[in-house]
Protein backbone atom coordinates (compact mmCIF):
# COMPACT_ATOMS: atom_id res chain seq x y z
CA UNK A 1 0.00 0.00 0.00
CA UNK A 2 1.32 3.40 -0.96
CA UNK A 3 1.47 6.15 1.65
CA UNK A 4 -0.54 9.32 1.21
CA UNK A 5 2.67 11.35 0.83
CA UNK A 6 3.91 9.09 -1.96
CA UNK A 7 0.52 9.14 -3.66
CA UNK A 8 0.40 12.96 -3.46
CA UNK A 9 3.94 13.22 -4.84
CA UNK A 10 3.08 10.93 -7.76
CA UNK A 11 -0.06 12.94 -8.46
CA UNK A 12 1.98 16.17 -8.47
CA UNK A 13 4.45 14.61 -10.91
CA UNK A 14 1.51 13.43 -13.04
CA UNK A 15 0.02 16.95 -13.17
CA UNK A 16 3.44 18.42 -14.04
CA UNK A 17 3.93 15.85 -16.82
CA UNK A 18 0.45 16.53 -18.20
CA UNK A 19 1.02 20.29 -18.21
CA UNK A 20 4.46 19.86 -19.82
CA UNK A 21 2.82 17.78 -22.53
CA UNK A 22 0.34 20.63 -22.99
CA UNK A 23 3.19 23.07 -23.54
CA UNK A 24 4.81 20.64 -26.00
CA UNK A 25 1.47 20.23 -27.79
CA UNK A 26 1.12 24.01 -28.13
CA UNK A 27 4.69 24.23 -29.46
CA UNK A 28 3.89 21.45 -31.95
CA UNK A 29 0.94 23.46 -33.25
CA UNK A 30 3.11 26.58 -33.56
CA UNK A 31 5.75 24.56 -35.41
CA UNK A 32 3.06 23.17 -37.74
CA UNK A 33 1.92 26.70 -38.51
CA UNK A 34 5.54 27.75 -39.13
CA UNK A 35 5.90 24.89 -41.63
CA UNK A 36 2.90 26.24 -43.53
CA UNK A 37 4.30 29.78 -43.42
CA UNK A 38 7.90 28.79 -44.24
CA UNK A 39 7.86 30.12 -47.85
CA UNK A 40 6.77 33.51 -46.48
CA UNK A 41 9.40 33.23 -43.74
CA UNK A 42 12.10 32.82 -46.38
CA UNK A 43 11.05 36.13 -47.89
CA UNK A 44 10.91 37.77 -44.45
CA UNK A 45 14.35 36.45 -43.44
CA UNK A 46 16.07 37.50 -46.69
CA UNK A 47 17.07 40.99 -45.43
CA UNK A 48 18.66 39.46 -42.32
CA UNK A 49 20.89 36.93 -44.11
CA UNK A 50 23.97 38.96 -43.13
CA UNK A 51 23.32 38.11 -39.47
CA UNK A 52 24.41 34.64 -38.23
CA UNK A 53 20.91 33.64 -37.08
CA UNK A 54 19.42 34.89 -40.35
CA UNK A 55 21.88 32.77 -42.34
CA UNK A 56 21.12 29.68 -40.24
CA UNK A 57 17.34 30.10 -40.52
CA UNK A 58 17.50 30.85 -44.24
CA UNK A 59 19.69 27.77 -44.85
CA UNK A 60 17.39 25.49 -42.87
CA UNK A 61 14.18 26.80 -44.43
CA UNK A 62 15.52 26.77 -47.98
CA UNK A 63 16.18 23.01 -47.80
CA UNK A 64 12.59 22.16 -46.92
CA UNK A 65 10.74 21.19 -50.09
CA UNK A 66 6.97 21.48 -50.58
CA UNK A 67 6.22 17.82 -49.73
CA UNK A 68 8.35 17.90 -46.57
CA UNK A 69 6.73 21.20 -45.60
CA UNK A 70 3.24 19.72 -46.02
CA UNK A 71 4.12 16.56 -44.11
CA UNK A 72 5.80 18.56 -41.34
CA UNK A 73 2.82 20.88 -41.04
CA UNK A 74 0.38 17.96 -40.89
CA UNK A 75 2.50 15.95 -38.45
CA UNK A 76 3.21 18.74 -35.98
CA UNK A 77 -0.23 20.32 -36.14
CA UNK A 78 -2.13 17.03 -35.72
CA UNK A 79 0.26 15.75 -33.04
CA UNK A 80 -0.08 19.02 -31.11
CA UNK A 81 -3.88 19.12 -31.44
CA UNK A 82 -4.22 15.52 -30.21
CA UNK A 83 -1.84 16.22 -27.32
CA UNK A 84 -3.78 19.32 -26.27
CA UNK A 85 -7.04 17.36 -26.39
CA UNK A 86 -5.52 14.58 -24.25
CA UNK A 87 -4.04 17.11 -21.82
CA UNK A 88 -7.47 18.69 -21.41
CA UNK A 89 -9.03 15.28 -20.75
CA UNK A 90 -6.34 14.17 -18.31
CA UNK A 91 -6.22 17.48 -16.45
CA UNK A 92 -10.00 17.50 -16.02
CA UNK A 93 -9.92 13.78 -15.06
CA UNK A 94 -12.20 12.52 -17.85
CA UNK A 95 -12.06 8.78 -17.18
CA UNK A 96 -12.53 7.82 -20.85
CA UNK A 97 -9.45 9.84 -21.90
CA UNK A 98 -6.95 7.79 -19.86
CA UNK A 99 -6.99 4.65 -22.06
CA UNK A 100 -6.94 6.81 -25.20
CA UNK A 101 -3.92 8.74 -23.89
CA UNK A 102 -2.12 5.50 -23.04
CA UNK A 103 -2.84 4.09 -26.51
CA UNK A 104 -1.74 7.31 -28.26
CA UNK A 105 1.49 7.56 -26.29
CA UNK A 106 2.18 3.84 -26.73
CA UNK A 107 1.71 4.14 -30.49
CA UNK A 108 3.92 7.18 -30.64
CA UNK A 109 6.50 5.41 -28.46
CA UNK A 110 6.52 2.49 -30.90
CA UNK A 111 7.21 4.96 -33.70
CA UNK A 112 10.05 6.47 -31.67
CA UNK A 113 11.46 2.99 -30.99
CA UNK A 114 11.34 2.25 -34.73
CA UNK A 115 13.13 5.54 -35.42
CA UNK A 116 15.80 4.57 -32.88
CA UNK A 117 16.24 1.19 -34.55
CA UNK A 118 17.03 2.83 -37.88
CA UNK A 119 19.13 5.75 -36.61
CA UNK A 120 20.20 6.44 -33.02
CA UNK A 121 19.43 9.83 -31.55
CA UNK A 122 19.98 10.70 -27.91
CA UNK A 123 17.09 13.19 -28.12
CA UNK A 124 14.64 10.56 -29.45
CA UNK A 125 15.85 8.06 -26.82
CA UNK A 126 15.26 10.67 -24.12
CA UNK A 127 11.75 11.42 -25.47
CA UNK A 128 10.98 7.69 -25.57
CA UNK A 129 12.06 7.29 -21.95
CA UNK A 130 9.93 10.29 -20.94
CA UNK A 131 6.91 8.87 -22.81
CA UNK A 132 7.29 5.53 -21.01
CA UNK A 133 7.35 7.32 -17.64
CA UNK A 134 4.27 9.38 -18.60
CA UNK A 135 2.43 6.21 -19.71
CA UNK A 136 3.19 4.71 -16.29
CA UNK A 137 1.94 7.84 -14.52
CA UNK A 138 -1.27 7.87 -16.57
CA UNK A 139 -1.87 4.17 -15.88
CA UNK A 140 -1.30 4.75 -12.15
CA UNK A 141 -3.73 7.69 -12.05
CA UNK A 142 -6.26 5.68 -14.05
CA UNK A 143 -6.22 2.80 -11.55
CA UNK A 144 -6.64 5.21 -8.64
CA UNK A 145 -9.57 6.98 -10.31
CA UNK A 146 -11.24 3.67 -11.19
CA UNK A 147 -10.85 2.43 -7.59
CA UNK A 148 -12.30 5.69 -6.29
CA UNK A 149 -15.28 5.46 -8.62
CA UNK A 150 -15.91 1.82 -7.66
CA UNK A 151 -15.65 2.68 -3.96
CA UNK A 152 -18.11 5.56 -4.40
CA UNK A 153 -20.56 3.24 -6.19
CA UNK A 154 -20.33 0.69 -3.36
CA UNK A 155 -21.01 3.45 -0.82
CA UNK A 156 -24.19 4.37 -2.69
CA UNK A 157 -25.50 0.81 -2.51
Amino acid sequence: MMSLKARAALHTIFIAAVLLNGVIGALDIILGILFVLSPNLLIAIEPYRALPIGTILYTILSFIDTHARSMGAFYFFSHGAIKLFLVWGLYTARIWVYPIAIAFLAGFSLYQAYTLSTEYSFFVAFLLACNIVVIGLIAHEYTIIKKTILADKKDLL
